[in-house]
């Protein structure tokens, strides 16, 4: 698991650990961020989540323990820069670039959180020790931007 920080619009810098990168007619970047992060990025709408954009509003509550899981998508007009600056685009290759650009250059346009968009947050709810056994629940809410981008 890869480690690359985003600067966000007002300069915060916000760490996460990418999870997976998608391919298809889009590019998209799931990430894990401390649960701390989860409200500044909802209150200062980084990552293009304006208010209008959460379709579930009753679910942007998030325990302080768990990791917050977020699927963001490369704005589709920058995924043709991105295929410019990669030779040969795949998951790999844009792993590596993402954390070379974030070692060596911070302020590079892919590490700009305004450049993604979030399409749904997740989190895995803190059960009650007798269902613990029984399995897991995520909670959290999906965006306008996972039917409208995609």
């Amino acid at each position: 698991m890869k480690e690359i920080s985003f600067v966000c619009k007002d300069n915060f810098i916000l760490d996460s650990k990418i999870e997976r990168i998608e391919i298809d007619k889009n590019i998209v970047l799931k990430i894990t961020i401390e649960p701390k992060n989860i409200n500044r990025i909802i209150e200062r709408e980084y990552f293009n989540l304006f208010k209008d954009s959460i379709l579930e509003p009753a679910f942007t509550t998030f325990n302080s323990k768990n990791e917050i899981e977020i699927t963001t998508m490369l704005d589709p007009d920058l995924k043709e820069l991105l295929e410019m600056a990669i030779d040969d685009i795949n998951e790999n290759t844009i792993l590596d670039y993402l954390v070379d650009k974030n070692k060596n250059q911070k302020n590079d346009i892919f590490l700009n959180s305004e450049s993604w968009y979030i399409l749904d947050v997740k989190q895995e709810e803190i059960l009650p020790d007798f269902l613990k056994e029984k399995g897991s629940i995520k909670t959290g809410f999906n965006t306008k931007w996972l039917e409208e981008l995609n």
